[in-house]
C-alpha cells in the first residue's frame, strides 16, 4: 500500500456501480463488494471532486494531478 493521499471507492448498493474519471473520461465497473483505491497528491494541494452521478460515482482532479488507481488486490488499474 502506498504512503500517497487515498479515497476508497467501493460498491455497495446494487449489483455494480461505474466510477467514472475525469477528465479522462475513462470508467471502472465495480461489483458489490469491490473496492478502487484512487492515490493522489491532489487530495492535499487541491480540490477533488466526488459526485453520485446516475449509476455510479464521478471522481474529478486536474489532469495535471498525478493519480494512480488500484484494485482490492493491489494491481493498478488503467485509466
Amino acid at each position: 500500500m502506498s504512503d500517497r493521499p487515498s479515497l476508497i471507492l467501493s460498491c455497495l448498493d446494487g449489483d455494480e456501480c461505474i466510477v467514472y474519471f475525469e477528465p479522462w473520461g475513462s470508467e471502472r465497473s465495480l461489483k458489490r463488494g469491490e473496492t478502487l483505491r484512487v492515490e493522489t497528491d491532489a487530495l492535499v494541494k487541491a480540490a477533488v471532486e466526488v459526485s453520485l452521478v446516475p449509476g455510479g460515482i464521478s471522481v474529478c482532479v486536474s489532469s495535471d494531478d498525478d493519480v494512480r488507481i488500484v484494485d482490492g488486490l493491489g494491481r493498478e488499474v488503467a485509466m
